[in-house]
């Protein structure tokens, strides 16, 4: 399979684009567990989905049998590394790959809906996905149905701008819970069983139904919960160990700042959430000339740096809608010429004829 997307410049790489495996591997007719959580975890944070227990039990034991009859061989086997590649890089360079290859899935959908044949030759996950499982890859026709299962609403019309969906309440259970340990120590008052999740993902969208009367109130929730996604999608890749890479300063920070966010959520961590703003001032107070330097310096490249990357970002964003409006476009201008076959055919003398109106 052929998976080229344009690559940031620290060279974080798609699965399908990194180099061969290994020689001692390559002759591999059955996967070790680490390919298969890591190529797992890799399908799940591109698709933004989460898999139960038993979906992915039952996707890796799709993903066996195929590697045995030695589809998707060098991807599953070169996962690992690509999964520890991108789980090692600055957050900012995570989250903007991520914008761009799900640009090259959003381009690539649009396209192949308007064909509406379902088989456009893309190079992005989506289409490599649809490819794979006509080519007969088990794991690959089970991943498009977990895919069509998460773009089901949970609440709402349905529609992106006013839905909930499973992998927002997934990334505010998740990213809620993470912040509560991490402040109180304890694990005690979180729930995580698939019971747990369901629970909380039902009063979620009980919560998200009511509010859609209420725009404010639809749109705080919303504000809420795409924070948590985008902290969500990058956390999440690296098992939640951005943190052991922070200074002590920015560990605190951190701390001090997530028992404030998380405080409306849980109010029983507002003991532990007032002692995280305390050892954040007590351990300013005694820093040393050399460790705020240290901190300034790291926060202006770290500024610069989001500048720099938003406006990239954004340059990228309105290059692709230009393609977009460029291939539909064509893809219209190619109807109407097969609507003018047709009635030629049929020597009816109706023309048909593309107009733009203002």
């Amino acid at each position: 399979m052929n998976r080229v997307v344009t690559v940031l410049a620290l060279a974080l790489v798609p699965m399908g684009g990194i180099a061969l495996p290994d020689p001692a591997t390559a002759q591999q007719t059955t996967p070790t567990q680490a390919m298969l959580d890591a190529y797992t975890k890799y399908q799940e944070w591109h698709f933004e989905l989460r898999m139960t227990q038993p979906e992915k039990a039952q996707y890796q034991a799709f993903l066996q049998d195929d590697f045995g009859r030695g589809l998707l061989r060098p991807d599953i086997q070169s996962a690992p590394a690509t999964v520890a590649k991108l789980a090692g890089s600055d957050w900012l360079d995570i989250s903007r790959f991520h914008v761009q290859q799900k640009q090259v899935d959003g381009i690539e959908r649009s396209t192949t809906e308007m064909l509406n044949n379902g088989r456009i030759s893309g190079t992005g996950l989506w289409a490599s996905t649809g490819k794979e499982a006509r080519s007969g890859a088990k794991s690959s026709a089970y991943l498009l149905k977990l895919i069509a299962k998460a773009e089901q609403p949970l609440a709402g019309s349905g529609n992106i701008h006013d839905s909930l969906f499973p992998r927002d309440a997934d990334a505010l259970f998740e990213w809620t819970a993470f912040r509560y340990v991490m402040v109180t120590g304890t694990t005690t008052g979180i729930d995580a069983s698939e019971k747990g999740r369901t629970s909380f993902r039902n009063a979620l969208a009980a919560s998200w139904q009511k509010a859609r009367s209420d725009p404010k109130k639809l749109g705080a929730l919303q504000g809420q919960v795409q924070a948590a996604v985008g902290e969500w999608l990058v956390w999440r890749l690296a098992d939640y160990a951005h943190y052991r890479r922070m200074s002590p300063f920015q560990q605190k920070n951190a701390l001090a700042q997530w028992g404030v966010e998380i405080l409306p959520a849980m109010p029983s961590a507002a003991p532990h959430a007032r002692k995280r703003v305390d050892e954040l001032k007590a351990h300013i107070v005694k820093m040393p000339d050399k460790e705020v330097k240290a901190e300034f310096d790291r926060k202006l490249r770290a500024d610069a740096k989001f500048q720099a990357t938003m406006q990239q970002m954004q340059g990228e964003m309105a290059a692709a809608r230009q393609t977009f409006a460029q291939m539909r476009q064509s893809m219209t201008a190619f109807h109407v010429a097969n609507l003018n076959i047709a009635e030629n055919l049929g020597n009816t003398g109706y023309i048909w004829k593309m107009e733009t109106r203002p």
